[in-house]
């Protein structure tokens, strides 16, 4: 069975930001998992996060003010560990790995189902915007008289 896809929403950047798709290299991936597990949609699992690292965003990207997201396929373990971690879609290969790379550190409470364990699938979407400090910092250097 796949996992699901979620939709990404797009939002609009603020002015002065490049957008991902510009000059980006945009990623996407089959995705399959070893092993017997169950999509979140069809298992309605009881369980929670418990440790979610943040993905870190990309220097190059960051630097260059580049916004975009990534969607990454996982299965929740018995022990609640992430394993499998796959880049389904982002757009940007950095987007991708970054978010993947955060993933595979999460931790949940052991997942269950109609009250049995067992290996849950998901999929999930992470966006990366450029922080308002950084974009600020940008808009005021292009401004007329910044840095003198």
């Amino acid at each position: 069975m796949k996992a699901p896809l979620l939709l990404i929403t797009a939002f609009l950047l603020p002015l002065g930001l490049v957008r991902a798709a510009d000059e980006a290299k945009p990623v996407v991936n089959a995705v399959s998992f070893a092993g017997d597990y169950v999509t979140f949609r069809e298992a309605k699992p009881k369980f929670r996060p418990l440790s979610q690292a943040q993905p870190v965003y990309p220097q190059d990207l960051l630097a260059k003010r580049v916004e975009g997201f990534a969607l990454v396929a996982f299965l929740v373990e018995l022990d609640g560990s992430t394993t499998q971690c796959q880049v389904v879609e982002a757009s940007d290969a950095a987007f991708g790995e970054a978010a993947r790379a955060a993933i595979e550190e999460w931790t949940f409470s052991a997942p269950q189902f109609s009250g049995t364990p067992g290996r849950i699938a998901m999929t999930l979407p992470v966006e990366f915007t450029v922080p308002p400090q950084v974009a600020m910092e940008a808009s005021a250097s292009t401004k007329p008289g910044a840095g003198t």
